[in-house]
């Protein structure tokens, strides 16, 4: 009688253990992959004439806006983005670029972006 309850456990346990690890797993992609809907998010509630020119899915997006550099550099910098390069900011592997135009501020933001590989 051992033997059997031990074999029906045993698969029940292993399942749950596989459960929570890819579980886990999913959970932390998900929160990385919306990085950039919360940069959206950002520019949106600091900022005035926000346009987003490109966005896919929040793994690629291109916002146009009016600010002065530095007071972006400074709020990135607040939300946990590390000053890499003269317009490179990344986090988790995200980057985000910055070229300004006049008053005008582009944004591109990546996923996953290749620049940021440490």
């Amino acid at each position: 009688m051992r033997k059997i309850l031990l074999f029906i456990n045993l698969p029940i346990i292993f399942f749950t253990l596989l459960y929570g690890i890819f579980s886990g797993n999913l959970a932390k992609n998900i929160y990385l992959e919306q990085e950039g809907y919360r940069v959206i998010s950002l520019i949106y509630n600091n900022f005035n004439n926000v346009e987003i020119i490109k966005n896919f899915k929040g793994f690629e997006i291109e916002i146009k806006f009016i600010s002065s550099n530095e007071l972006f550099k400074i709020l990135l910098k607040d939300k946990g983005y590390k000053h890499v390069k003269s317009n490179l900011f990344c986090k988790n592997k995200d980057a985000i670029t910055v070229s300004r135009f006049n008053d005008e501020i582009l944004l591109k933001f990546s996923h996953n972006s290749l620049l940021c590989n440490n």
